[in-house]
């Protein structure tokens, strides 16, 4: 059985530009110069919350569409210390999800993944569809809390409020994505219990970069490389150590968005699309990371 992405939808908080972090992240013109050095430039702020923000996103997804799926993957890295955690209003939450979008639909929760989640989604999503042949509607969603940092550790990419959504088939449209392999990698000693960050983060990562380098470049057609939109810098590690020219990897969008979480993937995969970049049968390679764990996807752009 096949499977394709179709519908690919995202809503992104206001646009601003970086140097606003000057007054609200308490930051240095000296950090907004390296922060543009990375060709970061703007970031995505949005006023409400990660329900709000996926129904948007959602929405644009469904259109005109039967509101016939009875399945939704719903995916957040958003857990913040402000919101005490309820399960009650989580699952009001959600509810307003299913409700707003008219749908009958049993709710999946995926974190683990973090900034990867979309990958999951599609994984877990596929699994479902082949269980009972019905689509599945995704939705990630994560909004940065009100006493969270925007900077990502160590300071070389800038967080951003965003959703992306999709509908995971077997039906095959035009303008959707062929689904060819999926695979991921966890490594524990990356981040452990009880201990900072060493030289095991470094090597963990050296070993999900190669986990990817040995399973998918292996001589198959790739015509781009779509990573998390975190930084210029963040992009030349992975032409670094995968010796592919930086050209081969999609960047346009990092200036524009910055690291809207794992929502980055969706995001630019429709801009590809808007810019009229991507022909019939394009393989395109999806890469996320998280701090633990690797995860990849081989597509084909079908039109």
């Amino acid at each position: 059985m096949e499977y394709f992405l179709q519908a690919l939808s995202y809503a992104a908080g206001e646009k601003r530009k970086i140097t606003n972090l000057i007054e609200s992240q308490n930051l240095t013109s000296e950090m907004i110069d390296i922060f543009q050095r990375l060709s970061l430039e703007h970031y995505r702020e949005y006023n409400g919350d990660i329900y709000d923000i996926a129904i948007e996103s959602a929405l644009k997804t469904m259109g005109d569409r039967p509101r016939n799926l009875s399945k939704l993957l719903f995916a957040t890295s958003s857990f913040h210390a402000e919101r005490e955690f309820s399960r009650i209003n989580n699952l009001k939450d959600i509810n307003s999800i299913i409700s707003s979008l008219e749908l009958q639909a049993y709710p999946y929760g995926i974190f683990l993944s973090d900034c990867a989640n979309f990958i999951s989604a599609v994984k877990i999503g596929t699994s479902l569809v082949m269980a009972d042949s019905e689509p599945v509607l995704f939705i990630v969603s994560d909004v940065v809390g009100d006493s969270e940092s925007r900077i990502v550790p160590p300071g070389l990419a800038i967080k951003s409020d965003a959703a992306a959504s999709g509908i995971i088939t077997f039906d095959r449209e035009q303008d959707s994505f062929r689904i060819l392999e999926i695979a991921q990698f966890h490594d524990c000693q990356m981040i452990e219990k009880g201990k900072n960050l060493n030289e095991n983060y470094s090597k963990g990562f050296i070993n999900c970069v190669e986990f990817v380098k040995d399973r998918f470049l292996d001589g198959r057609k790739i015509d781009f490389i779509v990573l998390n939109n975190n930084s210029v810098s963040y992009i030349k590690s992975f032409s670094k150590l995968w010796n592919i020219d930086i050209n081969n990897f999609y960047t346009k969008q990092i200036k524009h968005f910055a690291h809207c979480f794992s929502s980055d993937i969706v995001i630019n995969l429709v801009e590809m699309k808007n810019d009229e970049l991507l022909r019939n049968g394009m393989k395109i390679l999806a890469v996320s990371t998280s701090p633990t764990s690797i995860s990849a996807m081989y597509m084909e752009y079908v039109c």
